[in-house]
């Protein structure tokens, strides 16, 4: 009997094959929507090794039913690579099962896909998107994205659960994924490897109604490395029912080493019902070695019942581990303890050419908070605008008690949005006096967007390096304060910018609806006051403040980010609302309790 070659017996089978000339990996290529060819052609990529396949342009794939245990595709064995050319492979209705899982000897690439509408179901169940579970085991993503997937345990976007692992991203996207904790992207295991480059992890949910939760955007446990590099963490959130959550934007429980780099950490909130919470921007629970530089935390948020909820921006928990800031930009982040930052005992903090400046709450530390000497250490050419809650021991070059005079968080170049130094501000040209890049204290060799250092006679501190043509702050008139009349100033002055935007389409209607709403509500609640009817006056702010976080929310969407463009009309109102709804929970805690 005659055998048959790799390519005769997929011909035979029904699909085109190309091989390169003289043999060797196959391209295998799945007709649109053909969902048996794909699993098909997964089995047959796990007989060999370097297999391509090739989905048809822009087509989906909609799995109705597992085709193995609780996955959509069969698990992955071998190395392969899946080239979408712009496709999605989602679930369609129950049940509910992930889609992509990567087994032990697993080395899967995807290129050009979007993965969607995984569910895994149950309390033991990681993975709503992709499962990456087996020792060695490996994950690489290239212009993907991962969307509105779910995990009722862990990782509802991606999950590794093993030990020896690696997921690499690179242009893509985990975003609006859901889970009971670790929203978007979950690592529990020892050796493993997250890489994260050029990508966003925005808008992940976690909730657990009766316990804590960790990691809203990524949460990364045990030994290994990861490192985040130019890419973008925003808008995820955690509500935690009861015990301990960390990291609304990242968590780190590990003793790995971690490097933060060109990017930004913003407006990413955790809510503590009960129980404690730290870490709206990242959470370092303590053991790891972190650097952090060139990066920007903003507009993050810890908010709940407990007077320890800590760390707005950053905590540093302790635990053996050391943080240190280089060149970094905290700013408008909240808590009820350390707004800015938190470094509690047992910590080893350490920041140089780095602002800490502007952040709104609480007023006892606004911008810092330690609980012990020890756990922040400046190593000179900081700018801290408030020491209150915060007696570190100022070094060299070191300035307190100064506005950072900042811009908006907006696109101002580069891949990640930042906030620019205003014409007159403290920080211009006071970094380490040092060669940048040369290593030691000085400040880094480029800026944020990539801006080489200096541009004036000395680097600047935090993540933006002035140029030339310094940034003006717009007059709106409004001071910002917890109060009536400068929360009624500035909602005033978003209404206009919402009403005025010319790239909004059918957002336009909502997002004014929605702020007129909030300014109506503030008005009751401003007039009740006045007529010393506290109770009723509070619950009107409350009303107020829910319809100012359902316009965040709105402006967070996926619809947003993909209806408003250019992206800095979207950010540039975020950056309006967010801080009306901070000032208006402040106002909340400063009215009598009758």
């Amino acid at each position: 009997m005659r055998r048959l070659s790799l390519a005769g017996w997929l011909a035979a089978a029904g699909f085109l094959v190309a091989l390169p000339p003289g043999g060797g990996a196959a391209v295998l290529p799945v007709p649109a929507g053909d969902v048996p060819a794909l699993v098909a052609a997964i089995t047959t990529a796990n007989g060999d090794t370097n297999d391509t396949i090739s989905l048809a342009a822009g087509a989906t794939y909609t799995l109705v039913a597992p085709d193995n245990g609780i996955n959509g595709l069969p698990i992955v064995t071998s190395k392969m690579s899946v080239q979408g050319n712009g496709a999605t492979v989602t679930r369609g209705g129950a049940p509910a099962f992930r889609i992509f899982e990567v087994g032990a000897g697993g080395d899967l690439t995807l290129d050009h896909l979007t993965v969607s509408g995984g569910d895994a179901p149950g309390l033991t169940v990681e993975g709503g998107g992709i499962l990456v579970f087996g020792a060695g085991a490996k994950l690489t993503l290239t212009n993907v994205t991962v969307t509105g997937n779910t995990s009722a345990f862990v990782g509802g976007g991606v999950a590794l659960m093993a030990a020896s692992q690696a997921l690499t991203m690179t242009s893509s996207h985990v975003d609006g994924n859901h889970a009971l904790t670790g929203g978007g992207v979950y690592v529990q295991g020892n050796n493993n490897v997250l890489d994260i480059r050029d990508s966003t992890i925005n808008g992940n949910v976690m909730n657990n109604p009766s316990g804590g939760v960790e990691g809203g955007g990524i949460a990364f446990e045990n030994t290994g490395t990861f490192t985040l590099t130019d890419s973008t963490v925003d808008g995820n959130t955690g509500t935690a029912g009861a015990g301990n959550s960390d990291g609304a934007g990242i968590a780190l429980e590990s003793i790995a080493v971690v490097t933060i780099s060109g990017s930004t950490i913003s407006n990413n909130a955790l809510t503590a019902t009960a129980g404690h919470g730290v870490g709206g921007g990242i959470a370092d629970e303590g053991g790891a070695t972190v650097l952090i530089e060139n990066t920007t935390l903003s507009g993050n948020m810890v908010s709940g019942a407990s007077a320890t909820n800590a760390g707005g921006g950053i905590i540093s928990e302790g635990g053996g581990g050391t943080t240190t800031l280089d060149n970094v930009t905290i700013t408008n982040n909240s808590a009820n303890r350390g707004g800015g930052l938190a470094a509690r005992t047992g910590a080893l903090l350490r920041f140089m050419n780095t602002i800490i400046a502007g952040n709104p709450a609480p007023a006892d530390s606004p911008d810092c908070f330690i609980d012990a000497a020890t756990a922040l250490t400046s190593l000179g050419h900081n700018l801290v605008q408030s020491t209150t809650g915060c007696a570190f021991t100022a070094a060299s070059g070191d300035i307190v008690g100064m506005s950072a005079g900042l811009g908006a968080l907006q696109a101002n170049g580069g891949a990640t949005e930042t906030h620019a130094l205003l014409a007159g501000s403290p920080a211009i040209d006071k970094g380490d006096p040092a060669a940048p890049g040369s290593g030691g204290t000085a400040c880094e060799a480029t800026d944020q967007r990539g801006v080489v250092r200096p541009q004036g006679p000395a680097c600047d501190i935090g993540a933006f390096e002035g140029t030339v043509t310094t940034t003006t702050l717009p007059p709106s008139g409004c001071e910002r304060a917890p109060t009536f009349p400068s929360i009624d100033c500035r909602l005033d002055v978003l209404i206009g910018a919402i009403g005025q935007a010319q790239n909004l389409k059918k957002l336009q209607a909502p997002l004014l609806k929605g702020v007129m709403r909030a300014k109506k509500q503030k008005e009751d609640a401003e007039r009740l006051v006045g007529q010393r009817r506290v109770r009723p006056a509070k619950s009107a702010l409350k009303h107020a403040i829910r319809s100012m976080i359902s316009v965040g929310f709105r402006l967070r969407s996926l619809t947003a980010r993909k209806t408003i463009q250019p992206p800095s009309t979207r950010t540039g109102l975020l950056d309006m609302a967010t801080p009306i709804q901070q000032d208006m929970k402040m106002l909340l805690k400063s009215l009598p309790k009758r």
